[in-house]
Parts: structure tokens; sequence; C-alpha cells
């Protein structure tokens, strides 16, 4: 977005003070630059431009380069995100466990009502449907509360997050 000097002097002035009739004899002439866009036609100046502005004498200036600063910052957070992807795996990995024992201990115990199924002529067909059926049912109710627990989670900490950190989920 390219916006004039007067128009970013203009979104700092606190127009709630102002009456109607000061609106035009406002002087929006900007009294300092706190940043500016520079741009080079050819690729190859790039670094020499950079350390010509950044150990300039006669102002304390910085330059950055868009594209390397963001390359770097990727590079810090790629750590931070392989390790929240590991993480991520090990849940999975818990919570398939944690559904497979579920079932398990369902079979456990069902064993003689499933026998007792059986001996009363249920197809193992019948069989195989009734406990896919109650894995199905688990699955849909962990994937419900999960849902509504972290929909509950992002409402209770949504403002702290925005606050403190500027998320905004």
């Amino acid at each position: 977005l390219h916006i004039k000097l007067e128009g970013m002097t203009a979104l700092h002035v606190n127009w709630n003070t102002i009456n109607k009739n000061q609106i035009n004899s406002i002087d929006l002439t900007p009294t300092s630059i706190t940043g500016a866009m520079v741009g080079l036609h050819s690729k190859f100046s790039l670094f020499t431009t950079q350390r010509k502005i950044t150990n300039w004498v006669n102002e304390p200036l910085m330059a950055i380069i868009p594209g390397v600063t963001l390359s770097r910052l990727w590079n810090n957070i790629s750590i931070f995100d392989n390790t929240l992807m590991i993480i991520s795996i090990l849940v999975l990995l818990v919570g398939f466990t944690g559904l497979l024992i579920s079932l398990f201990m369902s079979l456990i115990q069902r064993k003689r009502e499933l026998a007792l199924l059986r001996t009363m002529g249920a197809h193992p067909s019948h069989l195989f449907r009734l406990v896919s059926l109650e894995a199905l049912l688990i699955c849909i109710a962990g994937v419900s509360f999960g849902l509504l627990l972290l929909q509950l989670i992002g409402f209770f900490f949504k403002p702290f997050l925005e606050d403190q950190f500027g998320l905004i989920l």
C-alpha cells in the first residue's frame, strides 16, 4: 500500500479532539520519515547498497532486505515448527494407541457376549459390523469432544492471546 507522507501523518492525528472548522487548517507536513523502500535496477548491487546505507556515518540507518530477513525468520521458526510437528505425531500415536486399547478391552469384556451371539446364530460379519459401529461411535465421540474442547479453549484464551502476543485465532 503506497500513500502520501501527509496521509501517514493524518493517520496519527487524534480526530476525536478536532472540530469540523479546524479540519482544513491542520498542517499534515511530516516532521520525520521513519522508513523508506528503495528499489534497485540491478540485483547485483543489492548487498553493496545495503552495506553503504548501514555504514553511513552521517546518520544511524539500518537497511534490510525483506526476502533475506524473512528467510532468516523462517529458518529460526522452522525448528519450532518441526518440534510441534513431532509433538503432533506423538499425540496422534498416543490417541490411536488409546483407541486401540479401549477397543481391545471392549472385546475382552464382551467375549462371552460375542460367543453367546455366535451360538444364537449371529454371522461373523454381523459381529464385525457391531464392533465396527462401536469403534465408529467412539471415534465420533472423541473427535466431537476434541473439537468442542478446542473451541472452548479458543474462546477463553482468544482475548489473552490477542492482547499479549497479537495472535489472532
